[in-house]
């Protein structure tokens, strides 16, 4: 295919943003939980959306005064800056404590979820993790096998705090995301703190979200979009944010739409699963008394996002004041810090055959191309490659996987099929 003159074709190059200098200003993450410290607001827990069993509150204040305990701790065991820490904790609270205790110190924290029913054999996540990072210090609130370094979170919280937090660069690991590992082999994605300030900014001036918004996560906790978009977007924020039991809602969806109405919820989000078994309860239940007219973005993303599925949802919960505006479309991976695109007009298209994800955040372009690494005119199918403030640089310990997932001039090749359209 010969080369595309750009000025007679229109082509699949999309470019988000330019990214103030002002967003990159912060030296390290510990200065954002500092800031949100300053004000009232903070996490709220919920286990149970039952009334008269409210979820209990942890202030940023306090949430800051708990990761200096357990720094304290993990510098008494002979923690380094840049050692990594690997949480597995049930308990949310404890998981958030361990993080920013992780970004206060300079420890790069690696979240996993929690295997119930754990292992012992070498294909579990836990032990390709915790032999790949050379045998890291686990931070648990579960029996783990006696093979593991463990300690326990509320032994590392029974400590003064320690203050003296690690003044890094922006540039240091300061998180390693293990994919699922569908071919057998988690791999761990390096995220710095430029990457992860870059996604918050971009998450937040997109979908305008600030510090009056109220946000609710009921997505596992070490999940991308849970973390970053749903966790540290707050902080950056200052603003309020409910944090669900992802059990409670999956046993019973419309629960989810009971704790937005209760909490006045503004902001949260879902994979596009949740949104069809909305719809399924909706079908056959009696009518509900919600007032969801304090939605104003609702995020659809994690997988393939279904139009049809989005437009019922829509249809069936306006009666309950939910604008037709509210749900947003979005792509994103753990390699791009989560979101790097959302949808603002999905209302406008609901008839399209493909949804549209929308345009990039600022700092981060998008391109489709062929096989021969060329980019295709607008419109037309091919491979979605992104460069950008967001994009991790590889994945850890792994350097020949790394050579073959950049292109020579810098791309991060997603593995995805898209197209781009005015």
């Amino acid at each position: 295919m010969e080369q595309l003159d750009k000025q007679q074709v229109s082509i699949s190059l999309s470019h988000g943003a330019a990214l103030p200098n002002s967003v990159l200003a912060t030296t390290n993450l510990a200065e954002l939980l500092n800031r949100a410290a300053s004000s009232s607001n903070g996490i709220t827990f919920c286990s149970s959306a039952r009334q008269g069993n409210p979820g209990y509150f942890l202030s940023y204040r306090d949430l800051l005064l708990e990761g200096q305990k357990i720094l304290r701790s993990l510098r008494n065991l002979g923690q380094k800056p840049q050692d990594q820490v690997i949480l597995q904790l049930q308990n949310p609270r404890h998981f958030f404590a361990s993080l920013w205790a992780c970004f206060l110190g300079g420890f790069v924290p690696i979240p996993l979820g929690v295997e119930l029913n754990l292992p012992t054999e070498d294909s579990s996540k836990l032990r390709q993790a915790w032999e790949l990072c050379n045998f890291p210090l686990i931070i648990s609130d579960v029996k783990q096998h006696e093979d593991y370094t463990v300690v326990k979170v509320e032994d590392l919280l029974a400590n003064e705090p320690d203050s003296d937090w690690h003044c890094g660069n922006l540039d240091d690991l300061a998180l390693l995301l293990f994919t699922s590992g569908s071919t057998g082999k988690p791999k761990g994605v390096m995220l710095s703190g430029r990457n992860l300030l870059a996604s918050m900014y971009g998450m937040a001036r997109v979908n305008q979200l600030n510090e009056q918004d109220i946000t609710l996560n009921w997505m596992p906790v070490e999940h991308v979009a849970s973390l970053v978009m749903f966790h540290l977007t707050e902080v950056y924020l200052g603003c309020e944010q409910i944090q669900v039991k992802s059990e409670l809602i999956l046993q019973n969806p419309l629960q989810w739409l009971d704790l937005i109405d209760h909490y006045r919820v503004t902001a949260t989000w879902s994979p596009n699963f949740a949104y069809n078994l909305v719809n399924e309860r909706l079908g056959d239940t009696s009518q509900h008394d919600w007032d969801l007219s304090c939605l104003r973005w609702m995020g659809n993303g994690a997988e393939s996002v279904v139009g049809k599925t989005t437009q019922r949802f829509l249809q069936l919960l306006q009666p309950y004041g939910l604008s037709p505006t509210t749900v947003s479309p979005g792509y994103g991976m753990s390699e791009t810090c989560s979101g790097i695109a959302h949808s603002n007009d999905f209302y406008c298209n609901m008839n399209r055959e493909f949804v549209s994800v929308g345009a990039p955040i600022p700092g981060v372009s998008l391109r489709i191309v062929n096989d021969a690494q060329e980019i295709v005119p607008e419109g037309e199918i091919g491979l979605l490659q992104v460069k950008g403030a967001t994009v991790t640089r590889g994945y850890f310990q792994q350097p020949e996987l790394n050579q073959s997932i950049f292109t020579a001039d810098g791309w991060f090749n997603t593995g995805d099929l898209g197209f781009l359209q005015s």
